[in-house]
């Protein structure tokens, strides 16, 4: 059945049959007119409109399917209690206000992060991360890394102090400098042995002057500067 101007063709529940439709034609739905299907053969697009979109009583497109694009376009919200693709699904920009996912999300930008809007992920809140986290790369830091887990440190004359900041010492070898740190973290270490922090350029002491710690001395440090710690406080435990 092929039709070329306009008529009025009521189908019953049984219709089985092929109903084509000819450029420019309305296939419209609701005593109203309240939808139609339009196939607008200037812009060879397919477009589904309402007579009140978005509540303004007005005509407008509710989605569009271009020629040559398979692309389908959603000019108002998408809103779905459950929604289930079982293929990519793809998006220039998605706009929502939650997005739970029982499974992986997975981005295939390779973008390296130099701030906070540039990198493959971006957030303009926290980030919250249940289980352990994996960088493959380097990690910068603007502000100060803060962490409530107390580490003991590696009983070496330089032990890492990444992505960390309460320590405890873990052995009494005499400590040169503490590694991995970046500009603008600050460590806390309390000494559970007797052992010496030395002054020198990686660890400005005040003074000038090594700090020979006994157990429950603390000592508080900050990198100012990069890979060089300046003391800010100290604690002495009374004898």
């Amino acid at each position: 059945m092929a039709f070329t101007t306009n008529p009025s063709i009521v189908f019953s529940t049984g219709f089985t049959g092929a109903c084509s439709l000819d450029d420019d034609i309305k296939l419209q739905f609701g005593s109203g007119t309240d939808y139609w299907f339009h196939y607008r053969s200037a812009g060879t697009a397919f477009e589904l409109i309402s007579t009140d979109t978005a509540g303004g009583g007005e005509d407008g497109i509710v989605f569009k399917v271009e020629d040559g694009t398979n692309d389908v376009d959603f000019i108002g919200d998408i809103v779905a209690v459950a929604a289930t693709f079982s293929g990519a699904v793809s998006t220039g920009a998605l706009t929502t206000s939650t997005i739970v996912a029982s499974g992986i999300i997975k981005t295939d930008d390779a973008t390296d992060a130099t701030s906070g809007t540039d990198g493959s992920l971006q957030t303009d809140g926290g980030l919250s991360v249940v289980k352990d986290g994996f960088i493959g790369n380097d990690l910068d830091v603007v502000g100060r890394v803060v962490t409530s887990t107390v580490t003991t440190l590696a009983n070496d004359g330089t032990p890492t102090v990444a992505a960390g900041n309460l320590f405890k010492t873990g052995g009494t070898t005499a400590i040169t400098d503490f590694d991995n740190g970046v500009v603008g973290q600050t460590i806390e270490i309390l000494s559970a042995h007797a052992i010496t922090i030395t002054d020198g350029s990686p660890i400005i002491l005040a003074a000038s002057a090594n700090f020979v710690m006994a157990a429950g001395d603390t000592l508080v440090l900050t990198m100012y500067n990069d890979q060089v710690w300046n003391e800010v406080s100290r604690t002495v435990e009374a004898a």
